[in-house]
């Protein structure tokens, strides 16, 4: 993703910087990384995300030690909090409020998430 959108950046920017009288480093820190925010913005909500609904690995990790369960794997395990049948109410309620941390992020991010999206995929 990254790199379709950092080839979609016309070379005329960087060249005209150098004429003006750029360098490497100061191009890329006031040229190109500004222009790299969108995409960005887009990576660190998926990998975001990613990392946060990751269920197997922290469970296999906790196993020993129920005290350093992360809150999807506690969410998961408040299903069978009830007495004897599947406590879904309580599950949801436990899913709704580790939805918010998502949320939030996504709120911050999320002018520059359609336009990381699909600047770079197209090519004309």
């Amino acid at each position: 993703m990254c790199m379709g959108y950092v080839n979609s950046v016309p070379r005329e920017l960087d060249e005209a910087a150098r004429i003006d009288g750029c360098g490497f480093f100061r191009i890329y820190w006031n040229i190109i990384l500004p222009m790299l925010k969108p995409v960005m913005a887009t990576i660190a909500i998926l990998s975001f995300r990613q990392g946060w609904n990751e269920y197997i690995m922290p469970m296999v990790f906790t196993m020993t030690n129920p005290k350093l369960r992360p809150l999807t794997v506690g969410v998961n395990l408040l299903k069978n909090a009830g007495d004897g049948a599947a406590a879904w109410n309580i599950m949801f309620a436990g899913a709704t409020i580790a939805i918010i941390p998502i949320l939030i992020v996504f709120c911050c991010f999320s002018r520059f998430f359609m336009g990381g999206l699909t600047a770079g995929a197209v090519k004309g």
